[in-house]
């Protein structure tokens, strides 16, 4: 009974012993075990600015467009410009799509001058990536300073020449389709920057939709993603195309021998644009100068009515008229005895003209209603500065020379002078 006992505490202590090794080997294991790891977040995107470069000058009140690239593994959802760490503009990808490579275009309008940084930051969803930062000089409109009164080396820019024309600047790549809404088939793609004119709009539930006018068609842009230039005004809704039905299959068109190719669009450009291209301005400050406008239907199909207009030097816009109708291959001056143009300031200028400025002339391409020349205008020409005597005459203490006139030479009216010494 005795030994029972003892067995049995023993067996109890080697038990609690065996439990005490099993704890502490499991307490190491434990220690050793790796920490868990989170799911991988969204990597932090980059940036860089394309343009303006570092250093661009530019007036107070101009227009700068920041165009840049973000690229980021995780996608790109947002893309900022920031000044002074100001939001002034941002752009998201359209169709609400992360691309890993994104190129955009954003505004700022500096109003008053000296040296900023801008700084663009590129977005994957909650994630900022390291801001891009470039430096530019702003200078003072017409007075050829940064604000603190130091004269610049760089010369005044060239303020930015007004285009009339209504168009649809793209912020980003954007698809173009056949109807105001993604339900619509996608006829192609807009790169950033490009600039489509703009014939119509629609009001959808899901905002404005730009009608423009491309590849002698008309397609649909969203008006979020862009920024309209020009004079708009004039745009008025569009018609909106029948939302399309799904078609079950798709029969492929029979191909018919000896077909004839369709004619092509209307074609509409400015075929001559000259005139004087140096002017001196007159002694009253202004100079009057006449250039040779001439318009030509390129395309194979007659245009119908049309209207022309000029940008001129002063920042007005003249319309030229309109041309009810130019058949293919024919051109047509406007105006017709020329276009006379008043000058009253040095600097370079230019004319800018475009034809078709409502852009209601279907066309075989949109790309080329613009033309545009610049004319050096130089302040008038002073007369020269008379020398004058480097010192002052020696005038003798023993005589001088006076200049008479003779009562002889007076009356015989020849005006002759006889001199003599005076003591």
């Amino acid at each position: 009974m005795h030994s029972r006992l003892v067995f049995s505490r023993l067996w109890l202590l080697v038990s609690l012993l065996v439990l005490a090794s099993l704890a502490c080997n499991l307490q190491r294991r434990s220690d050793t075990l790796p920490t868990l790891i989170p799911s991988p977040s969204a990597q932090r995107p980059s940036a860089e600015i394309l343009e303006p470069a570092e250093g661009a000058t530019v007036n107070t009140g101009q227009t700068v467009s920041v165009r840049a690239r973000a690229t980021g593994a995780s996608g790109v959802t947002l893309v900022e410009l920031r000044v002074n760490n100001l939001v002034v503009d941002s752009q998201v990808p359209a169709e609400a799509l992360s691309p890993t490579s994104l190129d955009v275009v954003l505004d700022y309008t500096p109003d008053q001058a000296g040296r900023i940084s801008l700084a663009v930051i590129p977005y994957s969803n909650a994630v900022a990536g390291q801001p891009a930062v470039r430096t530019i000089n702003v200078v003072a409109q017409g007075t050829g300073t940064t604000g603190t009164g130091t004269p610049q080396v760089r010369v005044t820019p060239i303020p930015t020449v007004y285009n009339p024309l209504c168009r649809a600047r793209a912020n980003t790549a954007l698809n173009f389709r056949r109807g105001p809404g993604v339900e619509y088939e996608r006829v192609g793609t807009f790169n950033t920057g490009q600039e489509p004119p703009i014939a119509g709009y629609a009001d959808r539930p899901d905002g404005r939709w730009w009608q423009v006018s491309w590849g002698g068609q008309y397609v649909w842009i969203k008006e979020s993603y862009t920024t309209p230039l020009g004079n708009c005004s004039a745009i008025r809704p569009a018609a909106v195309p029948a939302t399309p039905t799904p078609i079950a299959s798709a029969t492929p068109a029979a191909t018919q021998p000896n077909a004839t190719a369709a004619p092509t669009l209307p074609d509409l450009v400015v075929g001559v644009l000259e005139g004087p291209r140096d002017i001196t301005l007159g002694d009253d400050g202004t100079a009057l100068a006449t250039y040779v406008i001439i318009v030509r239907n390129n395309g194979t199909q007659t245009a119908g009515q049309f209207n022309v207009a000029v940008a001129l030097p002063n920042g007005s816009i003249q319309d030229l008229g309109s041309i009810s109708s130019l058949s293919p291959g024919q051109e047509v001056q406007i105006p017709a005895g020329g276009l006379q143009v008043t000058f009253d300031s040095p600097g370079v200028k230019r004319l800018l003209v475009t034809v078709d400025t409502s852009n209601t002339v279907a066309e075989n391409s949109e790309t080329n209603n613009q033309t545009y020349i610049d004319i050096t205008v130089s302040g008038p020409q002073s007369p020269p500065t008379p020398s004058l005597p480097t010192s002052e005459p020696t005038i003798s203490s023993s005589s001088v020379d006076v200049l008479v006139t003779s009562d002889d030479a007076a009356g015989r009216g020849d005006n002759r002078a006889a001199a003599r010494d005076v003591p």
